[in-house]
Order: C-alpha cells, then sequence, then structure tokens
C-alpha cells in the first residue's frame, strides 16, 4: 500500500505541476468563443504520437524530445524518458514501441488506482485520495485533481478514468530489478 501512496503521490504531483497532454485539451476548450463546445477527453496514442513525433519520420529521437516545450531542452530529462520509450534500445523510438510503453503505464496506473480505491466501489473519492501527503489533507486541491482526471465530467474518477490519465513526459520509476544493477 505505501508503494502504491507513493505511485499515486508522483503522478498527483506531476498532474499539477508538470501539465499533462490532455489538460492543454481541456484549457483550449475553455478558452472565450468556446462556448458550447464540448470539453476533449485525454488525447489518443495516436494524437500524442503527432505531437512527439515533429518530423514526421515515423521514430522519435532525442533532438525530437529535447524541442519538446515541457521539457525546455532537458538533456538528462529527455534521456531518461527515450531510454524509457526505446524498448530495443536502438535510441530512437517507433510507434509501436510508444504504444507499448503507453498500455503498460497505463495498466500500473490501473493496478494503483484499485489498490487505492479503498472501499471497492471503482470510484475515487476525495477521502479516498486526502491522506497524500503532497496534497496535504487540502480537500481544494484534491477536488480540483479529481475534477482534471473526470473524463465524462459526472463528478466521479473511476479507475478507468484514473488509468487513462497520460502524461507523456514521465519516465516510469526503475523496477526493482533496474535499482538492484545500480
Amino acid at each position: 500500500m505505501k508503494v502504491a501512496r507513493v505511485m499515486l503521490a508522483a503522478v498527483v504531483c506531476l498532474l499539477m505541476v508538470s501539465g499533462v497532454a490532455w489538460a492543454e485539451a481541456g484549457k483550449k476548450a475553455a478558452k472565450p468563443g468556446a462556448e458550447g463546445k464540448k470539453a476533449k477527453g485525454p488525447l489518443t496514442v495516436e494524437e500524442m504520437w503527432a505531437q512527439v513525433d515533429s518530423n514526421k519520420d515515423g521514430t522519435v529521437e532525442l533532438s525530437e524530445l529535447l524541442a519538446l516545450k515541457p521539457l525546455k531542452g532537458d538533456e538528462a530529462r529527455a534521456k531518461k524518458l527515450l531510454e524509457a520509450w526505446d524498448a530495443n534500445k536502438d535510441g530512437k523510438v517507433t510507434k509501436d514501441e510508444f504504444k507499448e510503453f503507453v498500455a503498460k503505464q497505463e495498466e500500473a496506473r490501473k493496478k494503483m488506482a484499485s489498490k487505492l480505491d479503498a472501499n471497492g466501489d471503482g470510484v475515487l473519492s476525495v477521502d479516498e485520495l486526502k491522506g497524500l501527503k503532497n496534497l496535504g489533507g487540502d480537500e481544494a486541491k484534491v477536488k480540483a485533481m479529481l475534477e482534471r482526471l473526470d473524463d465524462n465530467k459526472d463528478g466521479k474518477v473511476t479507475v478507468e478514468e484514473f488509468a487513462r490519465f497520460r502524461n507523456l513526459l514521465q519516465a516510469p520509476a526503475p523496477t526493482k530489478a533496474a535499482r538492484k544493477q545500480k
């Protein structure tokens, strides 16, 4: 349970600080003149790929990651991200490698959300998340985070909605095997 809380804390921090790709879509829909337009949910894998494969050559290399605005030229972070995405370790990421990375991330978040769902109702509540240290028990912060995760705006964040949370620019935490090698 402690590992799940740490993982959720990391996700929450990233959600609040670095901004997730799909949050930008919601901001655009909220701009003046956007009345009547439906807020878009999380980006699809295809849409995310289109953002990162800026030269449209079918692969993503370090230079493309460094050009992404949220990375702000942070080479160390871009290298970690490329390493996480690049399954065959050839220095570039194919669309299939990217899709596999996103699918694994989604599955890990689904497991984490299920562990956090203390009452097992399939919905993450304010009370279930209020105890996270990085939120400091601030109910307003928890509610704001849950609102951003609520894709269908029904006032509930399901385990599935939580699992769809996507942060392209977050490398996964090292596995136990990787930590032992260091």
